[in-house]
């Protein structure tokens, strides 16, 4: 049995579907949010610890 996050299951099922666009859309968006939160997360961190 496959362990899929909700992240990779979403982008898989609507590029099956022929969404191609939301899938990228999807992903992208993603990524970048979950990049965004790690950076403000580290500069909170540090404002508190400083």
């Amino acid at each position: 049995m496959a362990c899929y996050s909700t992240f990779s299951f979403e982008s898989l099922r609507l590029a099956e579907t022929g969404a191609k666009y939301f899938a990228a859309t999807n992903a992208i968006v993603s990524i970048v949010a979950g990049l965004g939160t790690a950076y403000l997360a580290t500069a909170l961190a540090t404002a508190l610890l400083a």
